[in-house]
């Protein structure tokens, strides 16, 4: 069974029923801001450096000569 995921963020509100109103907006912001960040993260490419890898001097075939411009 895969672990549920938690959202966590605050609503700036005097009362209950304030927060309960602002609830909607904040959550639709929220789910925005992590979608940003999720596309910001699988846009990141990591380029092991040579020798830097799990598997010993040199790491994967290659020793991290791939560039990108």
């Amino acid at each position: 069974m895969k672990p549920a995921a938690v959202l966590n963020f605050e609503i700036p509100a005097q009362s209950l029923q304030e927060a309960v109103r602002k609830f909607g907006p904040a959550t639709k912001q929220a789910m925005k801001e992590l979608q940003k960040m999720r596309r910001q993260a699988s846009s990141s490419i990591v380029i092991p450096q040579a020798g830097a890898g799990p598997m010993g001097p040199g790491g994967l075939p290659g020793g991290g000569k791939l560039k990108l411009p």
